[in-house]
């Protein structure tokens, strides 16, 4: 057999060599991209399919040490959040001032620490990869942890309930809160962001989040 027709037939056509640069020229122009096509994408979710789970701290109010999600940013590790996604359903309301409320806000100078959680498993936005995500990631903290010092606030969303005299108090819809930021921080560990969601009434939540994961020594700034 002639070996160099032979090698030819592996050779990309054109049109695929086309079609190669083009997503190449996306992943580069597009540094989110570059980095979840290199597998430092990460995902969870709180709450699944249409089961969703409680919000609140203790009485169902944002309390500081009884998150509704965290991530624990070890040193050594940057986190840099794509998109947090949190709904949450009231139930019947109990007075106009009643009210829902959703936060996700970061502690700059320490990770996580303490509590009793349910252990989240992240999987890679590549989803060829299989391995671990390198940070600790949990939802509903049902026994306090140490109380984070939440220096920065990323997004906040109150809803209120509205009398009606008519037909009683009504909620007008849930709660629906989407960071994604065009502009996000770097979390660079030790850190820890943290999602609350609660209020004055007793809800149920679902939120899903998306983020990438860097070692800290891969870029020069960060260290």
């Amino acid at each position: 057999m002639d070996m160099l027709l032979k090698v030819k037939d592996y050779q990309a056509t054109p049109a695929e060599r086309d079609v190669k640069s083009v997503l190449d020229g996306i992943l580069q122009t597009d540094w989110r991209q570059a980095f979840i096509s290199r597998g430092f994408g990460w995902h969870f979710d709180i709450g699944a399919f249409s089961t969703p789970v409680a919000g609140g701290g203790a009485t169902a109010v944002i309390d500081q040490d009884r998150p509704s999600g965290a991530i624990s940013v070890a040193t050594g590790w940057t986190l840099i959040p794509l998109r947090i996604a949190i709904q949450a359903q009231p139930n019947v309301a109990q007075a106009p001032a009643d009210e829902i409320e959703a936060l996700i806000a970061v502690d700059r100078l320490a990770a996580v620490v303490g509590g009793t959680w349910t252990a989240e498993t992240p999987t890679n936005m590549k989803t060829s990869i299989t391995s671990g995500c390198p940070l600790l990631c949990q939802s509903i903290c049902s026994v306090a942890c140490t109380n984070p010092t939440l220096g920065v606030e990323l997004a906040r969303q109150v809803k209120e309930c509205q009398e009606d005299t008519a037909v009683g108090n009504r909620w007008d819809g849930g709660l629906d809160l989407l960071y994604e930021p065009k502009f996000p921080h770097f979390i660079v560990g030790p850190a820890g962001l943290y999602v609350y969601v609660g209020g004055t009434a007793a809800i149920t939540i679902f939120a899903q989040l998306d983020f990438l994961v860097v070692p800290s020594g891969l870029i020069a700034s960060l260290v």
